[in-house]
């Protein structure tokens, strides 16, 4: 076989698996960046409409890369035909004997243009020679696919996340429906890493949810990974806050005791379904995608693609992980600590607002109690690993003794901000903030 003959079968390769696999386009990306990559015309133009169709969020199939390319959905299975498992497990070597038969003629291509060039009648030879080489580094510098630290672009991006903030009342993230907290962290915004530590059974996830909702009510993307329960038991939990939402704005609030577990009874009255039916309608288009124990979330190489593959297909903000002792394996400690390292470096990757949930530690517990407690003291999480010392906003969570409605919100770490607390009520059965 020769070397073309080889190049056009790693190209067919790679075509075949993204058309049989989407996610396959994540790892493939890095490698491919540009469909000139590809020399063979037909399959340059196949993979350049997956790449549209993924930026429009449109998971690329036979048939949404046919419609694309406006040809008949024949031509585009021959060429997703012949799957295999072990060409899906090859596939970045593929992509990667692709990419250098590409680069290799592409700059061939480059040569051969500064090569005729170099026929000109000129009497400017210096000026000649000049022109040739910027040709040459110009097309090695194309097939660079690593990203450049260009000063002005970057300006642009901190000029546009500015002309968002003036149109958030200065938030440059997603509000919440707290307004101490927007003042606070400046909304969720990009990059930043929030981790809501508490006691067990102090309404972490409830407080984790509550974002979640708000984030989805501003139009974001939210990918919310159950490492404890169901995406089931999630989305029933989420479905009660927003019926009791609707309930307490009715004037409901004696029909207001929807909890995840209630959403799974029958016996509701007339105004409970009702809300249950709005709200279903609500949560149903939110962009939202959960994801439990049953998805592999709970190696953290896993939850790490399945994240890059929302950002890529639907253009992921907010990340949601519940909770981080959950993840990885082997000794707590060092499975906090390697966890927590991913999770920091993939939020800064993903430029998404991460909000991480942890336990604390139950020595941090003993010394923060009562009055006496020093306000200055940085809680540990259980099994150390340190995820707050990762945080840009470190939140601690406790449930009034007195009265479970009660939730006080510490805020004990901040990027940007002073600390403080602020105690809002919230529904007992559903954990909706109030107020």
């Amino acid at each position: 076989m020769t070397h073309t003959d080889t190049t056009q079968a790693a190209e067919a390769t790679v075509i075949r698996v993204l058309l049989n696999d989407p996610e396959a386009l994540i790892p493939i990306a890095d490698v491919l960046p540009d469909a000139r990559f590809f020399g063979t015309p037909r399959l340059a133009a196949v993979y350049r409409a997956i790449q549209e169709l993924a930026s429009q969020t449109i998971p690329p199939n036979p048939a949404t890369v046919a419609e694309q390319l406006g040809v008949d959905l024949d031509q585009i299975q021959v060429l997703a035909g012949g799957y295999t498992r072990k060409a899906a497990r090859e596939v970045i070597y593929s992509a990667e004997s692709v990419a250098r038969s590409g680069q290799r003629r592409l700059l061939l291509e480059a040569l051969h243009e500064a090569v005729e060039l170099t026929e000109m009648e000129t009497t400017d030879i210096a000026g000649l020679a000049f022109t040739a080489m910027q040709m040459v580094a110009g097309a090695s510098a194309e097939l660079d696919n690593r990203r450049e630290s260009d000063m002005a672009a970057v300006g642009k991006e901190m000029d546009a996340r500015l002309y968002a903030a003036k149109q958030c009342s200065g938030l440059i993230g997603f509000q919440t429906h707290l307004p101490w907290l927007n003042d606070k962290t400046g909304g969720m915004a990009p990059g930043t890493i929030w981790v809501i530590a508490g006691a067990y059974k102090n309404r972490k996830t409830s407080l984790a949810r509550n974002l979640v909702i708000d984030a989805c009510r501003a139009r974001g993307t939210v990918a919310l990974f159950a490492l404890e329960g169901s995406r089931v038991i999630t989305y029933a939990g989420l479905l009660a806050m927003l019926a009791t939402d609707r309930l307490l704005k009715w004037g409901m609030a004696e029909e207001a005791h929807l909890s995840d577990i209630f959403m799974f009874r029958g016996l509701r009255s007339e105004m409970q379904a009702a809300a249950i039916a709005e709200a279903r309608a609500e949560l149903d288009k939110f962009k939202l995608y959960l994801y439990d124990n049953r998805d592999g979330i709970a190696r953290p190489e896993r939850l790490a693609m399945l994240a890059r593959r929302d950002k890529l297909l639907h253009g992921l903000n907010v990340m949601v992980v519940d909770y981080l002792q959950l993840l990885g394996s082997g000794r707590l400690f060092d499975r906090l600590e390697a966890s927590t390292q991913i999770m920091q470096q993939l939020i800064g990757e993903l430029e998404v607002c991460g909000i991480l949930i942890a336990q604390l530690n139950e020595s941090a517990i003993w010394q923060m109690r009562g009055d006496a407690a020093d306000d200055n003291y940085s809680p540990g999480v259980k099994g150390g690993g340190d995820p707050a010392a990762a945080a840009d906003f470190l939140f601690r969570t406790l449930v009034s003794q007195s009265d479970p409605a009660d939730l006080q919100i510490e805020l004990k770490l901040a990027r940007l901000a002073r600390p403080g607390k602020l105690t809002v009520r919230l529904n007992e059965q559903s954990g909706w903030i109030i107020r």
